[in-house]
C-alpha cells in the first residue's frame, strides 16, 4: 500500500472518467475559470492525471462546471484499488 501511495499507481478522483464518460477528450476549464478556483492550467492538468487532488471546495466547483454530482468525482473508498 505505501508503494502504491508513492507510485500513485491507484485512481484518487475520477475527473479524467467523468471528461471520458461525457465523451469529452480534451477539456479544460478557460483561463477566467481557473483563476476563480485559485489554480493554473498545470494543476488541473494533474489533476486530470491523477497526480494531484483538488480539495473538497474545489471539486464542488468542478463538479459545478462538468454538470455533475460532486460524488461521481470521488473515488469510494470502498473501491478496490488492485
Amino acid at each position: 500500500m505505501i508503494s502504491d501511495i508513492r507510485t500513485k499507481s491507484f485512481e484518487m478522483n475520477r475527473i479524467q472518467n467523468v471528461l471520458e464518460e461525457k465523451g469529452i477528450e480534451e477539456l479544460r476549464p478557460s483561463k477566467k475559470i481557473l483563476n476563480e478556483w485559485g489554480v493554473t492550467y498545470r494543476t488541473w492538468n494533474m489533476w486530470v492525471k491523477n497526480q494531484a487532488d483538488p480539495r473538497v471546495d474545489q471539486l464542488v466547483k468542478i463538479a459545478e462546471w462538468l454538470q455533475v454530482p460532486v460524488s461521481d468525482l470521488i473515488v469510494s473508498k470502498t473501491a478496490s484499488h488492485a
